[in-house]
């Protein structure tokens, strides 16, 4: 019901737990009433830099917020009444890892590292995206995490293995994921 809560949540292996929320939807449901388009695209769902996200607090023990998490949500894609123009597909979802690298001075090449495809991974057409990055700010005192994706994972394919002339949709993960602790 609310942040006095977060005991009830399992801890991570981190020992952190997590604390999913979403901001105020006041205002969706009012423009929602008065059947207004724009309103109902500014106010539908949390989204950062135009993405849409899952917000959560990470929390301690003791009840304090020790890091906050924001992974690009898939489901945007199939909710009919959000415009286009201002909330990002869910296939550019990974874009929003070069976004919060640039936010907090992330360098590709002193703080993230590629990973190679397993066997059950593939690109997107020419793209494959598997990168993770990790940098550690000694004057703010944070530890930031980023995980940026775009490949399809086993059983995902392009086309339908049924009829082959026919291309599937969706079938890709596009994403990005955000974290900032306290730098230990």
């Amino acid at each position: 019901k609310s942040f006095d809560d977060f005991g009830r949540c399992a801890p991570e292996f981190s020992g952190l737990r997590e604390v999913v929320f979403e901001y105020d939807d006041e205002l969706e449901y009012i423009a929602r009433a008065k059947d207004s388009e724009r309103d109902i695209t500014r106010y539908a769902g949390t989204s950062e830099y135009g993405y849409s996200v899952i917000a959560s607090a990470l929390i301690d023990a003791s009840g304090i917020v020790r890091g906050i998490r924001l992974v690009t949500d898939p489901r945007p894609d199939y909710r009919r009444d959000v415009s286009e123009a201002d909330t990002r597909k869910r296939a550019n979802a990974y874009q929003f890892g070069a976004v919060m690298a640039a936010r907090f001075e992330i360098d590709a090449q002193q703080h993230c590292k590629s990973l190679p495809a397993t066997d059950a991974e593939s690109p997107v057409g020419s793209l494959f995206i598997k990168l993770e990055c990790e940098k550690i700010g000694l004057a703010d005192h944070r530890r930031v995490v980023l995980s940026v994706r775009m490949l399809r994972k086993s059983g995902q394919t392009d086309r339908d293995p049924r009829v082959p002339s026919q291309l599937t949709s969706g079938q890709f993960e596009s994403s990005a994921l955000l974290e900032i602790f306290d730098a230990p």
